[in-house]
């Protein structure tokens, strides 16, 4: 029993080093994803995922929350900049 549970922690962490190395391989190539590849299959996920194209219009999905609190704030104040150009349009008509 002991040698089935090393077993499979082992068969485990082997499947997820294989996981983050077909993720590494598919962003690289501008694809989102590419875990469960190598996570199933192993090596023979890490071939499919190398043989993909280059994906010629990666769409980024993954926004980071600094970057979306920059955002946000830059269209914040261009909101009260307009705001404020409507009341002054408005108070001297």
């Amino acid at each position: 029993m002991e040698y089935l549970i090393g077993y499979l922690i082992g068969v485990l962490i082997w499947a997820f080093i294989w996981g983050f190395i077909t993720k590494h391989v598919s962003e690289s190539k501008g694809y989102d994803g590419g875990f469960w590849w190598g996570f199933w299959l192993g090596f023979i996920g890490l071939i499919v995922v190398a043989c993909k194209p280059v994906n010629p219009n990666p769409n980024p999905t993954v926004e980071y929350s600094s970057d979306k609190k920059k955002r946000q704030k830059q269209r914040y104040k261009e909101r009260q900049k307009r705001i404020k150009q409507k009341k002054k349009n408005n108070l001297f008509k």
